[in-house]
């Protein structure tokens, strides 16, 4: 007589043919759920997802890490940018002052001047040009 067994967590596709009385072709292990047989695969698939998940966590955390240096760079060189820029302007200010200074006209039309007795006397200087 021909039985199939079969355990409550495998699939139909894993029969075991013989007969309950037949003890040295009847497998017990299996019917005590025994990881002996086909439960192998389903230990791989676990494992298998197990590592991919790892390295699906692995690769995201090397790309969140490669996005926070490209951040740091990329504000290090807008900084830099910055300070160049602002090094310009005042470079920029400063000869702009210049120039003006240089051909600005200063009207002086009069100098007091003290003197020893108290006295006060002004002299007419005219227009000159100031250059510095």
């Amino acid at each position: 007589m021909t039985e199939f067994v079969q355990p409550v967590n495998q699939s139909i596709s894993h029969f075991q043919l013989g007969s309950m009385n037949d003890v040295d072709n009847f497998d017990i292990d299996r019917l005590n759920s025994s990881l002996q047989y086909g439960d192998h695969h389903i230990i791989e698939d676990n494992t298998k997802k197990k590592e991919r998940k790892k390295l699906k966590k692995k690769e995201e955390e090397n790309e969140k890490r490669a996005q926070r240096q490209r951040q740091k760079e990329e504000k290090k060189a807008r900084k830099q940018e910055e300070k160049q820029r602002k090094k310009s302007k005042n470079e920029q200010q400063l000869l702009s002052s210049k120039r003006i200074l240089n051909t600005q006209f200063i009207n002086k039309s009069k100098a007091r001047i003290m003197m020893l007795d108290d006295t006060e006397e002004y002299l007419d200087l005219g227009v000159c040009k100031n250059f510095i």
